[in-house]
């Protein structure tokens, strides 16, 4: 038996509640209707103010800047410029505050530098140079280094380079922001020679997808395919947005992101499922059958930012987007909690309806906050 959650569905300016089973076919009409901008706001607002109650009960020390709560940081900060609420702002402006706007501990590890890319979107919003300064100071100490270690799974390498394919979410687009901002090409140059160094390792050319990291170069799922993780590719093509936003459109650069980008997204709407989720193991939807919002989460936003920046083709790429977006929308009850959320892993695994995370909630709102920009543009009011 299918499992069963309520799906609310944008048609014509209303939400449409119905009841399908998973795997149930969203219909061509519905997946082709941009949501009027005011109800993705409406929806959006309750799933971010939601996500900012249950971080009074956090206790994670890192809540503020490790990955975990920095993802959810990204998202709030583009939703909040999209938008234009400045309350997100303020709330926003706290976290940095309180932060001393340091990123995390441990200075070479990928994972505590996604806390800088937000900091780089509260300095576009206030332009205080001390939102920079710490940040700074700590990638002009990890540009000396030569970055020259294998990238092997083993000897705890993820410390020290970008061994995972998460990395490219979390380090490469804060230091390609940070050449956007400074105008010191310095950072640029060691994301772009990092970057290729990871993809060259870790991109699959056959399936055009990224396996999380050496361990898995002879995994199988259960269907004999190998394993490539949905949230893991997420973070990859999430993190390409990113960059490519700071790359200048003659930057000679930003070709080659754009032609990886292109080739995963026309892989990944393939592997979309009926009922407008990817799998979390995306070559085995048979196995992992469940509902899954944060690879979702992401995948629906890179659709969305390729249509809006005209790196996607509208015609092809619209309606997987739009498919995905009513696919989260279904996961959202009515608190504004967003369930179906793989927890913290590093390979596919079960989801459950009652599970939620921040991360998630980050991707969801960097998806709402592309769509409201569509829906405001296109005129769908």
């Amino acid at each position: 038996m299918g499992q069963l959650a309520n799906q609310r569905f944008y048609a014509h300016g209303l939400v449409v509640l119905v009841l399908v089973s998973a795997g149930a076919v969203v219909s061509r009409a519905a997946a082709t209707e941009i949501p009027p901008s005011e109800e993705i706001k409406k929806l959006a607002d309750r799933v971010a103010d939601w996500q900012l109650e249950t971080r009074q009960n956090a206790r994670r020390r890192d809540n503020t800047r490790g990955w975990v709560w920095a993802t959810f940081f990204v998202g709030l900060s583009k939703y909040a410029a999209a938008t234009d609420q400045e309350h997100y702002f303020q709330t926003l402006l706290d976290v940095g505050e309180k932060n001393e706007w340091r990123m995390g501990d441990s200075e070479r590890d990928a994972n505590q530098h996604c806390i800088g890319y937000f900091y780089g979107q509260l300095f576009k919003h206030y332009g205080k140079p001390r939102m920079l300064e710490p940040m700074r100071s700590q990638f002009d100490r990890l540009s000396k280094l030569p970055y020259d270690e294998p990238l092997e799974w083993k000897d705890k390498i993820s410390r020290r380079e970008w061994a995972w394919c998460d990395a490219l979410f979390f380090a490469p687009p804060t230091l390609f922001q940070l050449t956007e901002i400074t105008g010191d090409p310095k950072y640029a140059d060691q994301a772009h020679r990092l970057w290729w160094k990871t993809t060259d390792y870790l991109f699959d050319k056959d399936d055009s997808l990224f396996f999380r990291d050496s361990r898995f170069f002879t995994e199988k799922e259960a269907n004999g395919r190998p394993v490539f993780w949905s949230r893991g590719n997420g973070w990859v093509v999430a993190g390409l947005t990113h960059v490519m936003e700071a790359l200048p459109e003659d930057d000679p650069r930003r070709k080659k992101y754009e032609v990886l980008f292109r080739r995963m997204m026309k892989q990944l709407v393939k592997l979309q499922k009926p009922d407008g989720y990817w799998a979390s193991g995306l070559l085995d939807a048979e196995t992992w059958n469940q509902s899954e919002t944060s690879g979702t989460a992401f995948f629906t936003y890179a659709l969305l930012w390729g249509v809006n920046h005209g790196v996607l083709d509208r015609d092809m790429y619209l309606e997987p987007a739009l498919r995905g977006w009513q696919a989260l929308v279904a996961a959202v009850e009515p608190s504004g909690k967003l369930g179906w959320v793989q927890p913290v892993g590093d390979r596919p695994a079960t989801s459950k309806l009652e599970k939620s995370a921040p991360y998630a909630t980050g991707g969801f709102l960097l998806a709402a906050s592309e769509l409201y920009k569509m829906a405001q543009t296109q005129g769908a009011d």
